[in-house]
């Protein structure tokens, strides 16, 4: 069920970015409490590939890893810009950094990934984040090989998020750095060394489900501040939804949680090219309508990449994934 939980992650991130909704009133909790939830998802998933999967290949990790991402990122990235060229002012109407990036160094960074914050020049508005995707990739190849090590960076994330709340820096801080993401890739990989100690089943995940949806909708009803009580309650109900989430298996859905699982990606990766495009054709900018229809095109698009794109390349990395390893050995010890 990872893939509609994913899909679901993606929408609210197109919520966030586009919906007629001031930003400091909803656009960016919604956005960061998804961003955050996709980080401990991504923990989970890593740990498990890592220590199955990839237990003694980390080449073959990080190959499939390169594909994944690269490919679709770069297409968006060459379409982006030839959007921006035409019509620049539809992309600053959206984002103040959705622009042609300045510099030889931003343009490295746009291309590479590695290295792009959230205030460059940006191709690709939400790119920053998979920066933050990156990083934990490879720190995890260290991070989350045993349970003991995995415990002892949750902990160290823990307090130095502890750290920052009594020391109250700004959500910027809390957010966008490699420090306060850690928490969260922590959390998901927390989630795979204890999972024999967590159950799920059906209800719990609905109810665990409700109740993140819920927050997510009431934040600002329910916490005096949303981008602290707020963000971590989400923090906490979505490290439970997925631990609920991991062994629920329902068979009537799994090709509907294959596919939604495979457009969350693109999705999240071009959601802002179809409204600049729209933008230019008269819609209002932050209207209901330009939601409404970017959502739509955006859907259609992430489908079209999925088939001619990420079906193709996952032949590639299905091969890579299957060739033995020179030298098998156990799970790591925990």
């Amino acid at each position: 069920m990872f893939g509609i939980f994913r899909y679901i992650l993606s929408l609210l991130v197109v919520y966030a970015h586009l919906a007629p909704i001031p930003q400091e009133l909803s656009g960016h909790w919604v956005g960061a409490y998804a961003v955050f939830s996709f980080y401990m998802l991504s923990g989970y998933l890593m740990t498990l590939v890592l220590n199955t999967t990839y237990l003694n290949s980390p080449e073959k990790y990080f190959i499939n890893r390169a594909l994944r991402i690269y490919p679709p990122y770069i297409l968006i990235a060459v379409l982006s810009l030839f959007i921006l060229c035409i019509l620049p002012e539809s992309g600053r109407t959206l984002s103040p950094f959705f622009k042609i990036p300045s510099g030889i160094s931003t343009w490295i960074f746009n291309f590479s990934i590695i290295g792009l914050t959230y205030d460059n020049p940006l191709l690709i508005p939400a790119a920053w984040s998979l920066h933050v995707e990156l990083v934990f990739y490879i720190l995890m190849i260290f991070l989350s090989r045993s349970r003991n090590i995995t415990t002892a960076w949750f902990i160290a994330s823990a307090l130095y998020t502890g750290y920052m709340l009594i020391a109250s820096y700004d959500f910027q801080s809390r957010y966008f750095t490699l420090t306060a993401s850690s928490l969260p890739f922590s959390i998901g990989a927390m989630i795979f060394w204890y999972k024999e100690k967590l159950s799920s089943s059906s209800l719990s995940a609905s109810v665990i489900g409700l109740l993140f949806l819920l927050n997510l909708a009431f934040a600002q009803v329910l916490w005096s501040d949303v981008f602290i009580a707020g963000l971590y309650a989400s923090i906490i109900l979505g490290g439970f939804l997925i631990a609920s989430l991991k062994q629920l298996k329902i068979k009537r859905l799994k090709a509907i949680d294959g596919l939604a699982g495979n457009l969350s990606y693109p999705i999240f990766l071009c959601h802002f090219i179809a409204p600049a495009l729209l933008i230019n054709l008269g819609f209002s900018p932050r209207s209901w309508s330009l939601f409404l229809c970017s959502l739509i095109a955006t859907n259609i698009l992430a489908l079209l990449i999925n088939y001619f794109v990420e079906r193709k390349i996952e032949a590639y990395r299905m091969r890579i994934k299957t060739m033995p390893s020179s030298n098998p050995a156990p799970l790591a010890p925990v």
